[in-house]
């Protein structure tokens, strides 16, 4: 962990409180931004456990991912895959398949969700914004274009608070998501946009 370099999103504490724990705080404001505690620090209390983590600091903040993995293939077949990924977070996983190729989807957001996108098969535009106002958005967003396909093992990880585009390149297309809430919580964190937004 680099708190010099504010590297980390969170950590915890585990122990009572204690002496060396508030010098320990005190510390931590001044490398996270001064004294403004309950503007630029929250602090959880469970039990023992003290978690501290920084809600404002922009150097913090979470940019989408692209996990590479690959495809391994012998005289048995072909084996795809990515190691990098880490499913820790994941709740569900659906699949897209849409009607035909003129289908899109868009746009879709979350404020705190976050999704990982994998070409099944074919092959899938999808582009992101990172909204800036949830009830009134700037139509100048720039949205983040990537390509995702079946003959690339890839995944795209979006962080919390993305709308999404998902557009097939190639007919009968299916994208596998998976996501970091179960159903009923992601329902009510659901945040729909014009489908001309951004994109044209």
């Amino acid at each position: 962990m680099n708190l010099g370099s504010r590297k980390c999103r969170c950590f915890s504490i585990y122990g009572t409180a204690s002496e060396s724990l508030c010098e320990f705080y005190e510390e931590l404001m001044v490398i996270l931004g001064g004294d403004n505690r309950r503007q630029n620090v929250k602090i959880l209390k469970e039990k023992n456990i003290f978690v501290l983590f920084n809600r404002n600091t922009k150097e913090m903040e979470e940019k989408i991912e692209s996990l590479e993995g690959g495809i391994a293939v012998d005289e048995r077949g072909q084996l795809t895959f990515v190691n990098d990924l880490d499913m820790t977070e994941v709740r569900r996983f659906y699949t897209i398949r849409n009607a035909d190729i003129e289908v899109i989807r868009a746009w879709h957001a979350h404020q705190h969700e976050r999704k990982w996108y994998y070409a099944v098969k074919g092959a899938f535009t999808m582009a992101f914004v990172k909204i800036d106002n949830w009830e009134n958005p700037s139509p100048d967003l720039v949205p983040e274009v990537y390509h995702l396909t079946e003959k690339e093992s890839r995944i795209l990880l979006v962080p919390e608070g993305y709308a999404g585009y998902v557009k097939e390149e190639e007919p009968d297309s299916v994208l596998l998501v998976f996501s970091s809430k179960i159903l009923k919580e992601a329902v009510k964190d659901s945040w729909r946009y014009d489908k001309s937004m951004w994109m044209h």
